[in-house]
Formats: structure tokens, sequence, C-alpha cells
């Protein structure tokens, strides 16, 4: 009952009824059993340690945390949570941040350094984020993507987003991730609504991130101790 009055809910909120922006055409919008497989990962990847929901402070995974990381968790607090299934968890986003040459940019360096390694190839490709043909190839991260569109800059929109932590997840390369293999371009509301969802997957990847650090100082202090 719970599970179908959220449907009802999703359906409401995909009409454009509660929020014009929400507003999701009927030819993407999931089934109520895709409704209901989504509904469940969440469930089961959810972290009541993020203390993003209400009841999350009395759980054990929260209040366990150290004052510092739970003030950490409050500053960082979202109003809402968007959840995507497109196979991106904070495990293979690591990866994907884990080297230099990798395709993410945190910082508009290492854009700079990818940017200026496009090249115009002599066979064509299919664009990594608007599935288009085009000639023009990143050669630091070997991907296909469009600069320009009929001979005309257009902003390179295609070179940005695919670079783009917040877009992880929705590049065609990225379908491999995902049970769906019939990949598709991301559309304005979809893209939206996954950059909600890497926000909050990217300040859970950051809070392990900070944890591996602070459990290898306590090791390298008792470490040094011991060897004094």
């Amino acid at each position: 009952m719970v599970v179908t009055a959220a449907h009802d809910i999703y359906r409401f909120c995909c009409d454009g009824l509660a929020d014009p922006e929400w507003a999701v055409p009927e030819n993407e919008r999931m089934s109520f059993r895709d409704f209901r497989m989504t509904l469940s990962k969440q469930m089961l990847a959810y972290d009541p340690s993020m203390g993003l929901l209400p009841g999350d402070h009395d759980f054990r995974a929260y209040t366990r945390l150290t004052t510092a990381k739970k003030q950490k968790r409050k500053r960082g607090k979202r109003d809402r949570i968007v959840y995507e299934s497109e196979g991106v968890t904070a495990e293979n986003y690591q990866k994907a941040k884990r080297h230099k040459s990798g395709r993410l940019c945190g910082d508009l360096q290492q854009f700079l350094d990818h940017s200026s390694s496009v090249k115009r190839s002599t066979n064509q490709g299919v664009c990594e984020v608007c599935q288009k043909k085009t000639v023009w190839r990143c050669k630091s991260c070997s991907a296909s993507l469009c600069i320009l569109e009929n001979r005309n800059f257009t902003g390179g929109s295609c070179l940005v987003r695919f670079h783009c932590d917040s877009f992880f997840g929705l590049a065609k390369r990225d379908a491999r991730m995902s049970d769906d293999t019939k990949w598709k371009p991301a559309n304005q509301n979809r893209i939206r609504r996954h950059a909600g969802y890497m926000q909050t997957l990217m300040s859970k990847a950051n809070d392990e991130d900070d944890s591996s650090e602070e459990e290898g100082s306590v090791v390298g202090g008792i470490f040094n101790s011991t060897a004094v």
C-alpha cells in the first residue's frame, strides 16, 4: 500500500503538478515495476550515517559517529535526495577519480589538459553525450565528443558535460554500469535530477576518503609511539 501511494506521488510529480520543473515526459517515466525495483535498490543502498532523512539520528550507524563527523554531515545536509538507476556507486566514482588521466575533472586545470588534447580524427565516432556522429576526439580519455554543430562552435557542451563529475553515469560508456543496455542520451530533466544524486554520492565518497585518512593517521600514530 505504501509503495502504491509512493508511485502515485511519483506520477503526480512527473505531471508537473508539484513543480513544473519536475515534469517528465510519458515515455521516460518508470513503470510501477521499475519504480518498485528502484525504490528497493534505494532502500538497500541508503546509508543512515549520512543523517539526511528523519529518524536517521536514531540509528547506530549515526550515533556511533564522532562529533566532528556529525557536524560535517549536518553542514552538508541537502534538503532533498534524488536517486537514479544509472548504476553509479561511491566505489566506481572513486575509481574514476583515482588517476589524473581519468576523465572526471574536478578542477579546471585538469579539464584544460583534456580539452587541449582534443584532436580531429580521420574516422567518425559516436558522441558519448548526445549520440551524434563526430570526428572530434579527446585523446586523454579516448572519447568521441561533439565540438562543432554544422561547423559552428556551440560552446562545447558535450565536451564539458562528459568531463563533469555530476554527469558521471549518463555517458554512453557508463551504460555498462547499469542493467540498461539500450543507452540513449539524457535530456535536461534527467541531467538535473542525476546531478542532485551525484552531489549526495560525491559527499559520501569524500566522507569515506576522510575516514580512511583518519584511520591511517591513528595507525601511524600508534606505530610511531611504539617505535619510540
